[in-house]
């Protein structure tokens, strides 16, 4: 089995990420313990791509994962986690 894409986005938002960070692991948990649809990104840390002029338009930080939702962009996992919580409590 081939690892998840590394980016992903609840509710047919996309979320960035890379299997192999711990902080993508752990929004990846949450959305999949929510039971949400995700669309998952993957981003080559190795290849420097979280560096690209493209990525750090969505998050300045050149950071894993990241999150978009309805248009708000969340770039910090246990944000991501706040915020999943927030949005979907009863998931």
């Amino acid at each position: 089995m081939s690892p998840p894409p590394a980016s992903w986005s609840a509710s047919t938002s996309p979320e960035e990420n890379s299997p192999c960070s711990s902080c993508s692991k752990k929004s990846r948990l949450c959305l999949r313990e929510k039971g949400l649809d995700y669309v998952s990104h993957y981003v080559n840390l190795s290849t420097f791509e979280h560096h690209r002029p493209e990525y750090l338009a969505l998050n300045p930080n050149g950071l894993v994962p990241t999150l978009v939702h309805d248009g708000a962009v969340i770039i910090e996992s246990t944000v991501i986690n706040e915020y999943l919580d927030d949005v979907f409590p009863k998931i």
